[in-house]
């Protein structure tokens, strides 16, 4: 399923949920993001969200700091502990994890497959392949390049050289990034969705990203 089907798919039932709990007066649906990342990509999605004005109430960000496979495995048990518990249950999780040089990277992206087959599209994977740099970088420039791993550097760490050409100020340690790139991203939004495409058609996967996604849905919110 491509990003734009995935997006409708989950804004159709975000708006059956918001217009079934109108009652309730909450606003949206109630959403886990559980992120692999503890700094640069975690800090962009809590400036994301103070930035959209998103009720703590319905939207819960963790980061993990661990491996995909593992960042899975969390966002299954607090979906099964907020069932048996008397709390509304989260109507998506999304897992945000990257390729990097994860060995179970994949083995995370077939979980999320196995789970969705007894939850429906309840448990979302939001991946970059190599990592989440690649999705500040679509703000600057469109790029199908794969950003191999050199001798002296990671996959990871190539995609890093190549942003900071582009955007000098970045660094995972700024909690800034999400404010310094915003303007962007309506660039960003399209050249994912373009990388997406390309992915499709030319049957790779790197570099790739599904970061839009999350991003998009994140934005529809406010404007529903």
């Amino acid at each position: 399923m491509g990003s734009d089907d995935l997006f409708r798919k989950l804004k159709a039932k975000a708006s059956k949920k918001k217009s079934r709990e109108i009652e309730k007066k909450e606003p949206y649906s109630k959403f886990l993001i559980v992120c692999e990342d503890t700094v640069s990509g975690y800090h962009y999605l809590l400036e994301c969200i103070k930035h959209f004005r998103l009720s703590s109430a319905n939207f819960h960000l963790v980061g993990l700091g661990q491996d995909p496979l593992n960042i899975v495995k969390e966002a299954e048990r607090i979906l099964k502990e907020e069932s048996r518990s008397h709390k509304p249950d989260f109507d998506f999780a999304f897992c945000v994890f990257d390729r990097d040089e994860h060995s179970n990277y994949y083995n995370a992206i077939n979980k999320i497959a196995s789970l969705n087959k007894n939850q429906g599209s309840k448990c979302l994977s939001i991946n970059s392949n190599p990592c989440f740099e690649l999705w500040l970088l679509l703000h600057f420039v469109y790029t199908t390049k794969s950003f191999d791993k050199t001798q002296n550097k990671t996959a990871a760490k190539n995609v890093e050289a190549e942003l900071k050409q582009h955007f000098p100020n970045y660094t995972k340690s700024n909690r800034k990034i999400f404010q310094e790139t915003f303007e962007n991203i309506e660039t960003a939004l399209g050249n994912a969705e373009k990388l997406e495409r390309y992915c499709n058609t030319s049957f790779v996967d790197v570099p790739f990203t599904n970061f839009h996604t999350l991003m998009k849905f994140i934005m529809s919110i406010k404007k529903s």
